[in-house]
């Protein structure tokens, strides 16, 4: 078995934590349109910054912040993912489909723990 540490998703860099999810012009893709989706800027620097402002601006109790965590873990996830297929089965999805599948994650998670009160507030923002 022969090795070779280029990313699968771009060709153009070493695989590395930080350009597999952050650097590489696919994640970058994937980030700005996930954050655009949140009406959210000047995000995704690298993972251990991301995890720092998750966990300060976690500590409050709105939907939206669940929302922004479950958004992280999913994107995260899913480029992973993304990335295993192209490894292991040969074959990848667009940035388009993968945005379609991250955002699909998501809504499913926020509304089923969405409390009445807010249950059409993270209904309206994933219908925009």
């Amino acid at each position: 078995m022969i090795l070779i540490n280029r990313c699968c998703l771009c060709l153009c860099a070493n695989e590395t934590h930080s350009h597999l999810f952050f650097k590489c012009p696919y994640a970058q893709t994937i980030w700005r349109r996930i954050f655009g989706w949140m009406k959210i800027s000047g995000r995704s620097t690298d993972l251990i910054t991301e995890l720092h402002w998750t966990q300060f601006h976690g500590r409050r109790r709105h939907w939206k912040t669940g929302w922004f965590r479950c958004s992280l873990a999913a994107t995260v996830f899913h480029i992973w993912d993304e990335r295993n297929k192209l490894i292991f089965e040969g074959h990848g999805r667009t940035d388009e489909q993968l945005v379609r599948i991250i955002k699909y994650t998501v809504a499913i998670k926020c509304l089923a723990s969405a409390s009445s009160s807010s249950y059409d507030l993270v209904v309206d923002a994933f219908n925009n």
